[in-house]
């Protein structure tokens, strides 16, 4: 799937995964960019991943809040779009959905949003109202209405979630 996309902008967001900011550096084109947004990253891994992508591609990192960087990134991408973007994990409903609503325009059509942590069942719409996943349950059937999206998840995960895959 990634292979496919080929990205030249990836833009990952919050908590900083190691193994994740690492695995971007192996599907980028020659001369992209990831771009990590409050990713809070061990200086070693930081060294680490900026000698994976040599001098052909980079790696552009800000220490701000995620609804803070939008600038930050039309500064690096310019008129262009971006391939995929990693939002940030929230426990709160509605800074999920501002997230995806905020970075959703810096997005290239085809590109791909991933949400990390959704609670599961989304795709059977079974939240019950006053269930507190009920209004991103709502939120994310609406996203299946209009892009195509896909939950991975695993049942011996102990968070009981999913990984919310959305190509707009």
């Amino acid at each position: 799937m990634l292979e496919r996309l080929r990205p030249r902008y990836v833009l990952e967001m919050g908590k900083g995964n190691p193994g994740l900011l690492e695995m971007w550096t192996h599907f980028l084109k020659p001369g992209g960019t990831v771009i990590g947004v409050d990713l809070k990253l061990e200086e070693d891994v930081v060294t680490r991943v900026h000698r994976q992508l040599g001098t052909s591609r980079g790696l552009r990192l800000f220490d701000m809040p995620v609804h803070q960087a939008i600038p930050a990134v039309h500064q690096i991408i310019g008129g262009g779009r971006l391939d995929v973007v990693l939002l940030p994990d929230q426990e709160n409903s509605q800074q999920r959905i501002a997230d995806f609503e905020r970075f959703r325009p810096l997005v290239r059509n085809g590109g791909l949003m991933i949400l990390p942590n959704l609670p599961s069942g989304l795709d059977s719409g079974t939240h019950a109202e006053g269930n507190p996943h009920a209004v991103f349950s709502h939120f994310w059937q609406d996203l299946r209405r209009q892009f195509f999206c896909k939950t991975l998840g695993s049942e011996d995960n102990a968070r009981n979630t999913e990984l919310g895959l959305v190509w707009v």
